[in-house]
């Protein structure tokens, strides 16, 4: 039978009653709910590590996700998640990138962003290189889809062989003509010998030469041409590609090894160093005295008026329902909003800050805490053009900025006017960043065909060739890299305005 623990409310100060075998509970006087991080964290983690030894991901995921809404950077949390989409339970696994076959990347991918977003960079530099280790194995993977495609069938390879084939004949010929030019001068003298001969006065002596002359020239461009004939046949290009994509394989296989050791280092100098966990946030104590049952305090999600009920400790909404805490509106909640976002806790931060616009719609450090929350930033300071949000987090941005604008007074509307035109060259500066990805691509994609693909298929001389329409893509690039720093001036001019406007707050700086 599962024991009975009690537990009060960080709410509204009521008495939970909790069993030990539930994760998730309501407070029965509030209504708010809670999970069993907020009371047994480290048994969760616990139960997470267990179930991927297990490699039970998705029941590992689940536990690590409720872990990191009570501890947002939870270092092993945040790996072990990444473990899960990969689907891997150690580090070690990563030893033999074959592990990256049998999983979906992207996922993975936003897992490693999201950890370094959460995380001090000492931490993140951990996720940094598990990402070089991943790109190094798209790049291998791409050079063997290549391999492949190019030797997988004999059709492919004597496609290749003739090609190669023509470029050899062309080279020959070209040694021949060059040979010949070399020996002209010599011609030239022997020209004269024979016209000697030629006037000789005995006819069939002429004769004779000139049978042996025509014969001699005869039976060298025959045994050329068996020779040239003997060797076309033996010539085999293609098991040179062959090799030449098995150099280029192991090159990069052998710098996965060393990024792979770098990656073993870096974690044991990160545990080295110990890690805090941040604690749930506690309630701090006030008066029954301090609650003034006239503040009107409207509801966050119809905007009704809510009703103070002193006996259960809430507010509630008698339009849609929905109860609050005494505790989101009195007791210093400003200061456990600063407290929850200078932890990471943003969630918890956000839904604070919004308490307080339910009273104070117009509060400063609120709007400005809540459009902080949404892109995971501390203060203004911390915003930065390297910042890796989704286009659906900078839309939330924009539209609690919308919000603010509207509500402040005319000197407030001004400072989120101008965090409103830095978001728009943060946006600016993302859709740019997607334009020179995909030119990158290209580049990426265009010099592996040059190195071995494409030049199969259009001889020797190719590379020349191919080095001006490498220079035209890159030709493609230049306006995005002018506009990215264009942007990252006006981006960085517009956040020290921003801090100085309103330097006086915790949030700018």
């Amino acid at each position: 039978m599962a024991v009975l623990k009690s537990y009060t409310c960080s709410k509204c100060a009521g008495v939970l009653l909790f069993d030990s075998d539930q994760e998730f509970f309501d407070c029965p006087f509030c209504g708010t709910k809670f999970n069993a991080v907020d009371f047994h964290g480290d048994e969760i983690l616990d139960q997470a590590k267990d179930c991927l030894k297990k490699r039970a991901f998705d029941a590992a995921k689940d536990k690590y996700l409720i872990v990191l809404d009570n501890d947002p950077q939870n270092f092993d949390a945040l790996l072990e998640i990444v473990f899960c989409e990969l689907k891997i339970s150690s580090a070690e696994e990563l030893n033999d990138r074959s592990v990256f076959l049998n999983s979906d990347l992207i996922p993975a991918k936003k897992a490693l962003i999201n950890a370094k977003r959460q995380l001090p960079k000492n931490e993140a530099d951990y996720f940094d290189k598990i990402m070089d280790l991943i790109g190094l194995h798209e790049k291998i993977t791409k050079y063997e889809k290549r391999k492949i495609e190019l030797l997988s069938s004999n059709a492919a390879q004597i496609s290749i062989n003739n090609k190669l084939l023509e470029g050899h004949r062309e080279d020959r010929f070209r040694d021949r003509s060059e040979t010949v030019h070399r020996w002209w001068p010599l011609i030239l003298i022997v020209m004269p010998f024979l016209s000697f001969v030629a006037l000789l006065p005995s006819a069939w002596m002429i004769v004779l030469f000139f049978l042996c002359l025509i014969g001699g020239v005869i039976l060298a461009i025959v045994l050329l041409t068996i020779r040239d004939k003997k060797k076309d046949e033996a010539f085999n290009p293609a098991h040179v590609l062959e090799q030449t994509f098995e150099r280029k394989i192991k090159g990069y296989e052998s710098d996965y090894s060393l990024e792979y050791e770098k990656l073993d280092g870096l974690y044991h100098e990160t545990h080295s160093a110990g890690k805090t966990t941040v604690e749930p946030g506690k309630i701090s104590s006030f008066n029954s005295a301090d609650i003034d049952a006239g503040k009107v305090i409207n509801c966050s999600k119809c905007a009704a008026k809510l009703f103070l009920d002193k006996e259960k400790r809430v507010y509630q909404c008698d339009h849609c329902g929905v109860a609050y805490g005494i505790s989101l509106f009195f007791g210093l909640p400003l200061e456990k909003a600063l407290d929850s976002i200078n932890t990471g806790h943003y969630s918890d931060a956000k839904k604070r800050f919004d308490s307080i616009l339910m009273s104070s719609p117009s509060d400063f450090e609120a709007l400005l805490g809540r459009m902080l929350c949404e892109g995971k930033w501390t203060k203004i300071s911390d915003i930065d053009l390297s910042d890796d949000l989704s286009i659906t987090e900078v839309r939330e941005i924009k539209k609690c900025l919308a919000e603010a604008i509207e509500r402040t007074s005319d000197d407030e509307r001004s400072y989120f006017a101008e965090l409103e035109k830095l978001i728009s060259v943060y946006e600016e500066n993302f859709y740019n960043a997607e334009d020179l990805e995909q030119i990158d691509a290209e580049i990426d994609k265009f010099d592996i065909e040059t190195d071995v693909f494409a030049e199969a298929f259009h001889g020797i001389y190719y590379r020349q060739q191919r080095e001006e329409e490498r220079n035209e893509i890159m030709k493609k690039a230049y306006p995005y890299q002018i506009k990215r720093k264009n942007c990252a001036a006006e981006f960085n001019s517009l956040r020290r305005t921003i801090i100085n406007m309103r330097s006086d707050s915790v949030l700018c700086k």
